[in-house]
């Protein structure tokens, strides 16, 4: 762990640095693998890791089902266990996948404690799930934007966890099997399960609730 700084995220960046933030500038074509190794030596580099995923993980964890209300609390924790643990990375391994799991594991534990979550989709994010299991070009409109993200979220929300979050993660998220297994803590055989009986049955309850015409539909 760095052991000077004391992190605060306060809008996307550690509050000891947010002061500086005019003439901090991320440097130019250098990886995630040599922020972390700069952080070490100088906690303040940090906040060019935060500045690289913040907006993602905002989407991301928002994604999971949290509220507007509690994405803050949860990036700051997320930020802050990566400070936290960032010498236990291992840079050998994609950074962002790590990071992932860090938020994943917030998230969750913010979920099983606050029992009143909604998960709701942006509506491209509908979208894109929609045509997951659909022909490519068979998707049809039949109900407005606002019906789809409203039916979709619910049918979505009825699923099981790990194949629910398998989705996001391939669907959403763009990560691949490896990337998927890394983050949920699974065997890369159990997430290619996991995402077949996802879609499997976010199809079967699409179609229980009368959303589209199925008969040309099928699993990719």
């Amino acid at each position: 762990m760095p052991a000077t700084a004391k992190f605060v995220y306060s809008k996307g960046y550690p509050a000891r640095i947010r002061s500086r933030m005019p003439d901090l500038v991320e440097p130019p074509n250098l990886s995630d693998q040599q922020l972390v190794q700069q952080t070490l030596t100088n906690p303040e580099q940090f906040a060019h890791l935060v500045r690289r995923y913040e907006i993602r993980l905002r989407k991301y964890v928002y994604r999971l089902g949290l509220g507007i209300s509690s994405v803050d609390d949860v990036l700051q924790e997320t930020f802050l266990q990566t400070y936290l643990h960032i010498n236990g990375y291992d840079p050998a391994r994609p950074f962002a996948p790590w990071l992932w799991r860090i938020a994943y594991t917030q998230t969750m534990m913010h979920l099983r404690k606050n029992k009143s979550h909604r998960l709701e989709l942006a509506g491209d994010d509908a979208e894109k799930l929609l045509a997951s299991v659909a022909i490519a070009g068979t998707v049809e409109r039949i109900l407005n934007l606002a019906e789809v993200q409203r039916i979709l979220a619910q049918t979505l929300a009825d699923l099981s966890e790990k194949p629910r979050n398998a989705l996001i993660l391939r669907f959403l998220e763009d990560c691949s099997y490896l990337e998927i297994a890394e983050i949920l803590r699974l065997p890369v055989g159990t997430v290619a399960t996991h995402i077949h009986r996802g879609l499997r049955d976010l199809k079967e309850l699409l179609r229980k609730r009368g959303f589209a015409t199925f008969t040309c539909w099928t699993l990719p």
